[in-house]
């Protein structure tokens, strides 16, 4: 019923293995990605081929044990279920060990990786407006940021891709920054693990307008795009992006495929699966408790724009704001201003006050936090003379088509309006496969029927008695 391979081999198992389960939604944490794991199980140690495939745990000839988990396969009913890792525990009489998966055998790369080691391909500075994603990898557009080079270069003219019917070039005034789209460097990290990218959340215009924010001037040219992102842990990178703009990553360790969510989509979706048949008659019941989100985005310390903003930019309070949930990422202030270099117009221009990077001047490599901004193409300014136009309107909280009211609201609410039910489920083999994250359940009990979202799942499988009874935490939806 269940199985272990590790390098294409079938690891010896006892006949009567008795495996315990843990499996976790991915859209309820914000926090971390999480996925499965199965309570310490053991194998016999004195079978040569598990002794082979694990490196020998224990043997006291080996003068160093170096192998901690290894990259494996978890079957039921000779059907791949979960890629991930199995860890030696210890060995007493047999091998004690667990099975890990989240994001299968890439999971610790993750956390190890830097965004900025990784090949987030090339691309020419060109000096002509950009097209949206995908037909441009970054773009152009005017941020006011003063303290770009730390008052060394007193000719700067305070503004990173100023433009005035082009993008002009003049030796010691202007410098360019390219900020490259969200989409292709999130395109390009996963192809690095050998996964694919789905989701309709990919294709919106909104999204593909979407860049990153940059204070590094490219060294040459082509220039590489690693440059240009913040230097930090891709996993830190992910958990930002998805949890800032209201989304689920669903991870198939098997089909190596990283689906987008949006989490008000899930909640929208009329589809489901009926566990009444499963389902025990009784159940475990508990209210909501919550009282209110205080939603706050982080700025980045070492910009001293956010010292001149009201105290609450960047954080949206709901009802009486009880419960804080910190976003790791946020976006600039934009401001309607005259230009400083031709004061007879004004135009809506992003704000920093950031030391910069960049070859002249010596000045050396300055970090910066993830902030995001759309890139709203050719806008007029005061004049009616059109410039390439950045914004952090779809990145604000506040107003109808904020980010509050697109992304966040409904699951918002959702988790301010929820009831949990512990159920208890009877799952069968073909349940377990075909379980998905983002499906509801639906449950018919003697006083009352719910559709829910289930949160864990916890559960053993015993090669000779089958499943056990689940034990199941499900948060109720609106029908």
């Amino acid at each position: 019923m269940v199985g272990y391979r590790i390098n294409k081999t079938w690891l010896d198992l006892p006949p009567d293995l008795s495996v315990q389960m843990e499996i976790y939604n991915p859209l309820f944490q914000t926090d971390y990605i999480p996925g499965s794991l199965t309570y310490p199980f053991n194998l016999p140690a004195d079978s040569k081929l598990n002794q082979r495939e694990l490196s020998f745990p224990g043997e006291l000839a080996v003068s160093r044990y170096s192998k901690k988990f290894f990259s494996a396969q978890m079957y039921l009913m000779d059907q791949l279920w979960r890629v991930g890792k199995l860890n030696v525990l210890k060995k007493v009489k047999d091998y004690s060990v667990n099975f890990q998966t989240d994001i299968g055998d890439i999971e610790s790369r993750l956390k190890e990786d830097n965004l900025r080691d990784l090949n987030l391909g090339t691309a020419p500075l060109s000096m002509q407006p950009a097209d949206i994603y995908p037909g441009s990898l970054y773009a152009l557009f005017p941020l006011k940021n003063p303290g770009f080079y730390d008052g060394k270069k007193e000719t700067f003219g305070k503004y990173l891709n100023y433009y005035a019917d082009g993008f002009p070039v003049a030796s010691g005034i202007h410098t360019q920054t390219p900020f490259p789209y969200l989409v292709h460097v999130l395109y390009q990290v996963m192809a690095h693990y050998g996964y694919r990218i789905q989701g309709a959340w990919l294709e919106e215009e909104s999204t593909r307008r979407l860049v990153i924010y940059n204070n590094q001037v490219p060294a040459g040219a082509p220039f590489p795009i690693n440059r240009h992102v913040p230097d930090m842990k891709v996993n830190e990178f992910l958990r930002a992006v998805r949890s800032l703009l209201g989304l689920g990553f669903i991870f198939n360790t098997t089909a190596k495929i990283m689906q987008v969510v949006k989490l008000k989509d899930v909640l929208r979706s009329t589809a489901y699966v009926d566990w009444t048949s499963r389902a025990k008659p009784s159940y475990e019941w508990e209210p909501n408790l919550t009282n209110g989100f205080t939603l706050k985005q982080e700025p980045d310390g070492s910009d001293e724009i956010y010292k001149t903003q009201p105290s609450g930019f960047g954080t949206f309070k709901v009802g009486a704001a009880k419960e804080e949930i910190t976003y790791p990422a946020g976006t600039l202030p934009t401001l309607f201003q005259a230009d400083e270099l031709n004061t007879s117009r004004q135009w809506l221009v992003p704000q920093a006050n950031q030391k910069g990077s960049t070859l002249e001047m010596d000045i050396g490599e300055n970090k910066f936090a993830l902030r995001l901004l759309s890139y709203a193409g050719m806008q007029p300014d005061s004049q009616g003379n059109l410039y390439p136009q950045g914004t952090n309107a779809p990145l604000v909280w506040d107003g109808p088509d904020g980010l509050y009211n697109q992304a966040h609201k409904e699951w918002i609410e959702f988790r301010g309006t929820t009831e949990l039910v512990e159920a208890k489920i009877n799952f069968t083999i073909e349940d377990l496969l075909r379980l998905k994250p983002d499906l509801k359940a639906m449950i018919r009990y003697e006083d009352g029927t719910i559709k829910a979202l289930w949160e864990k799942i916890t559960l053993g499988i015993n090669n000779k008695t089958g499943i056990q009874e689940a034990k199941v935490s499900l948060f109720k939806v609106p029908f």
